[in-house]
């Protein structure tokens, strides 16, 4: 695990081999089959928000974290 100083490093230099630009096929497919229940969702190091935005729901409250200030302002400008 890269402690909270890299991370923010990385997300500055543009280096997050993490991002993978979409959430993961496997989460698309759970929603997809509707096998996510409804009511809240914490997504933690949510990043530049893939997952929120694949869970995002009406009947879903969905909230995420992260520690970087730079993937949190990337999902406020995208």
């Amino acid at each position: 695990m890269m402690a909270p100083v890299d991370w923010r490093a990385a997300w500055k230099r543009g280096v997050t081999p993490w991002d993978a630009g979409t959430s993961p096929p496997a989460l698309q497919r759970l929603v997809d089959l509707g096998t996510v229940p409804s009511g809240r969702v914490l997504v933690p190091g949510c990043g530049t928000g893939y997952d929120l935005a694949a869970l995002a729901r009406s009947d879903r409250e969905v909230v995420g974290i992260d520690l970087s200030e730079d993937a949190r302002r990337a999902f406020m400008t995208a």
